[in-house]
């Protein structure tokens, strides 16, 4: 199945998959994304073998991750694009919270929709 990638005001956002259904997400790069990944997690990691076969998705990964190394703008675009009425998020289904600065911007926009129930894996 194709994961089809919303771009919003200069932000990919995907439509989830069927894991998870209809569930909106935001995805950066594997591994140039993730500090402190072991050997075997590089060597092993499933987001980088699904980016080397969907360039696509690798590129509007890769323009998230600029978007999110300006963590106030990161935070203020996604609290100005995300829908009001939103059940469920999820957050990186490739990549990895890379900073303190990005963590804060994540907590600033989940406590912006509190009526949205995110979730991560890290």
């Amino acid at each position: 199945m194709e994961v089809m990638i919303l771009k919003i005001f200069g932000v990919h956002l995907g439509e989830g998959n069927l894991k998870v259904g209809e569930v909106w997400t935001f995805s950066l790069p594997s591994l140039a994304s993730c500090p402190g990944a072991s050997p075997w997690c590089q060597e092993h990691c499933y987001a980088h073998r699904y980016e080397q076969y969907r360039p696509g998705c690798r590129k509007a990964y890769q323009s998230n991750l600029a978007m999110a190394r300006d963590p106030e703008r990161f935070a203020a675009t996604m609290i100005g694009i995300l829908p009001r009425i939103m059940p469920y998020f999820r957050i990186h289904v490739s990549g990895d919270m890379h900073s303190a600065a990005y963590i804060d911007a994540w907590v600033e926009i989940c406590a912006s929709l509190p009526q949205t129930r995110f979730w991560t894996y890290t």
